[in-house]
């Protein structure tokens, strides 16, 4: 059964519902169900929070069975939010990695780890970088923009041609 608002503050705090007529006890209603609200809002986990484990606790998991383990990604701008996904489905994220050359709890320490015991290891920003076409060209230039179409259609003219002579050529030499 859910309270309303008023009701839970009730129920945490009945001294400081009594009595509205004082600054006083305003104060104190004011300043208790502010704090009330602070803690109500801040010890909720947001619904799109995965749990998290250590970096031991990953060597741990590693250790004892890296196979459960179907990949490792890597994302963000140094690689430093690292998703592991199980081969169930469930993921779960470590959470103490540093970016760092000399720290154990570096990045591509972690992903020698993952080498060492034969987990697929995924870098989700680089991929995605590779995979991206990137901007096109513009002109501003009319002349340059028809200059430009005039090329891609030579091109594709002499890619072509190429195809032809090459069947041209297995002709003559089915022929002989």
């Amino acid at each position: 059964m859910r309270l309303s608002f008023a009701a839970t503050l009730f129920t945490l705090f009945p001294a400081a519902c009594h009595g509205f007529g004082t600054s006083s006890s305003r104060r104190t209603f004011l300043s208790q169900s502010s704090a009330a609200l602070i803690v109500a809002t801040t010890c909720q986990q947001p619904a799109h929070a995965i749990p998290m484990v250590t970096i031991n606790e990953f060597r741990t998991i590693l250790r004892d069975s890296a196979r459960s383990i179907a990949r490792v990604e890597f994302s963000g701008p140094r690689q430093e939010t690292v998703i592991v996904v199980l081969q169930d489905g469930t993921t779960f994220g470590i959470s103490d990695v540093v970016d760092s050359s000399v720290d154990p709890r570096s990045p591509l320490q972690v992903q020698a780890m993952c080498r060492e015991n034969d987990v697929p290891v995924k870098f989700t920003d680089l991929e995605a970088l590779l995979q991206g076409k990137g901007r096109g060209k513009l002109y501003t230039n009319e002349r340059v923009q028809q200059a430009n179409l005039k090329e891609q259609e030579r091109l594709a003219r002499m890619a072509q041609d190429e195809v032809d002579r090459q069947e041209a050529l297995k002709r003559m030499e089915g022929q002989l």
